[in-house]
């Protein structure tokens, strides 16, 4: 199971080479998968998508949330650190993905929207 998540995730870095890291969380709140580049708590990544809040806050950098529906979350940092796309795995978790500051974050999006629904698959 977790080689598919896995493959999905080095080929959706492979498509858009300004997703940094990524990470899948199950619906429990536990990762099913992250790349070794990046620490989130799963607990934290389900209230904001829940919470649909006006920031968040991840290894220490505040995003400010542009979109904010029940199947996405998109959040940039106002001081050029990147932005965070988090997309719905079908309905067993989400796709949280750190997009550079050098990113087009609705490119990002498209791309991360795409792979959740497979990734979803494998959960």
């Amino acid at each position: 199971m977790s080689e598919h998540i896995q493959a999905w995730v080095n080929f959706l870095m492979q498509v858009d080479k300004t997703i940094m890291a990524v990470a899948v969380v199950r619906n429990d709140g536990a990762l099913a998968y992250t790349t070794t580049n990046w620490t989130i708590v799963g607990g934290e990544i389900l209230s904001a998508i829940h919470s649909k809040p006006p920031s968040l806050v991840i290894q220490g950098v505040k995003y400010s949330t542009i979109q904010a529906t029940e199947h996405h979350l998109v959040a940039t940092n106002v001081r050029g650190q990147g932005s965070i796309v988090i997309s719905a795995a079908r309905d067993k978790g989400y796709v949280v993905a750190y997009i550079s500051p050098q990113g087009d974050v609705q490119q990002a999006y498209t791309e991360i929207a795409k792979a959740s629904t497979n990734i979803g698959g494998f959960m």
